[in-house]
């Protein structure tokens, strides 16, 4: 029974370190994650993204609409510290926006 929890508990270590790595690794698992995050800030909009969360991140087209008002991106770079990811205190290392727009 207790070799059983065991590699049970194993297994699910190794696939939440697989998935972790998925997620800030791939393109497809930062686009998961971007995803999940515009769709918890109402009025965001992120029409193209290049690269990963781990090597840095390119966006395009990026929209924010709300009563008061509106911000417009043509193109923006991203390269977040992956500790701090982790930690949940996102802290940037570069920032870079071209075609800023506020109204």
């Amino acid at each position: 029974m207790r070799r059983r929890l065991l590699w049970g508990l194993l297994a699910l270590l190794a696939a939440s370190v697989l998935l972790t790595l998925w997620l800030l690794t791939s393109s497809a698992g930062s686009r998961s994650v971007l995803e999940a995050v515009a769709a918890r800030v109402p009025g965001l909009k992120i029409g193209t993204v290049e690269g990963n969360l781990y090597g840095g991140l390119t966006f395009g087209a990026v929209a924010w609409d709300d009563p008061l008002k509106q911000a417009r991106i043509e193109r923006a770079g991203v390269e977040v510290s992956l500790w701090s990811l982790l930690r949940g205190a996102p802290h940037l290392r570069r920032l870079s926006v071209d075609g800023l727009e506020l109204n």
